[in-house]
Formats: C-alpha cells, sequence, structure tokens
C-alpha cells in the first residue's frame, strides 16, 4: 500500500490537520510536499494496481482449467453413464434368455 492509502490513515490525517494550517506559507509548503510525492504515490498505485492485475490473470487462468477439468470429467462421467446403461441393458438381455432356457427345460 502506498502512501495516503486508506488503510494508513496517520498520513491521511497528517495531510488534513496540515492543509488546514493557518499561514498561506504552511499552505504553500504542504501543497509542495503534496505535489513532491505525487509521483511516488502514482507510482505505488500503478505497482498496486499490476499486481491486482497479475493476481486476477492467474486467478482467471487458473478458473480457466479448472473448466477445461471439470468439463473433461462430465465428459468421462457421460460416457460411463452410457456403458452402464449398455452392461444393464446386456445384462437384462442374458436374465431373459436364462428365464426362457429354464422354461423351455
Amino acid at each position: 500500500m502506498g502512501p495516503g492509502h486508506p488503510r494508513e490513515p496517520n498520513r491521511s490525517s497528517r495531510r488534513d490537520v496540515r492543509c488546514c494550517s493557518d499561514t498561506q506559507e504552511d499552505q504553500t509548503d504542504h501543497l509542495q510536499e503534496m505535489l513532491d510525492a505525487a509521483p511516488t504515490e502514482i507510482w505505488e498505485h500503478e505497482k498496486e494496481a499490476g499486481e491486482v492485475k497479475k493476481y486476477l490473470e492467474q486467478m482467471t487462468e487458473e478458473n480457466n482449467k479448472l473448466k477445461w477439468v471439470t468439463g473433461h470429467f462430465e465428459e468421462e462421467k457421460n460416457l460411463y453413464s452410457k456403458k452402464i446403461e449398455q452392461l444393464k441393458d446386456a445384462l437384462a438381455q442374458k436374465e431373459e434368455e436364462m428365464r426362457e432356457l429354464k422354461a423351455d427345460s
């Protein structure tokens, strides 16, 4: 987190107090300090944004991999379900043949 970030209340509160100082010179100095610090703060925010972007890209990639794996397992499950149905049908047919053989004998 960079300076002035909401999670760093000390810097923000110091800014507020100093911004409300009585003299024009103090206010000018404070504004100059803010201007001087701005490039660093901008760089820090850009760095944080880059880190967040990288994290989101990694999570998106992982999510896509999980979707692929899930789809692959779903395909396998469907194939096995079809195979099970075929085996059940074959078993039922064999049982029917056995009943017919018993009835004939």
